[in-house]
């Protein structure tokens, strides 16, 4: 089951623009800190979380569902 989350408000006026991307998923420590990383630097969307273990977001512009999948795999 899928959680939907609600929009995080504009990116960061630094953040970098995403020309395009399709399908990555990245392995993190922290999802926490890397949503809110991905967000700030490249001005990517959270559109959905399945529970504590994974983030789906999406870069601006993006017609896709999701573009960067974040799934956590603990601290060590």
């Amino acid at each position: 089951m899928t959680d939907q989350v609600a929009s995080t408000g504009p990116a960061a006026s630094a953040s970098v623009p995403v020309a395009r991307l399709n399908h990555a998923v990245l392995y993190v420590r922290e999802l926490d800190r890397s949503v809110d990383f991905y967000q700030r630097a490249f001005g990517f969307q959270e559109i959905a979380r399945e529970g504590g273990m994974m983030a789906f977001l999406r870069a601006a512009g993006s017609t896709n569902h999701h573009d960067l999948g974040l799934l956590a795999v603990g601290p060590e």
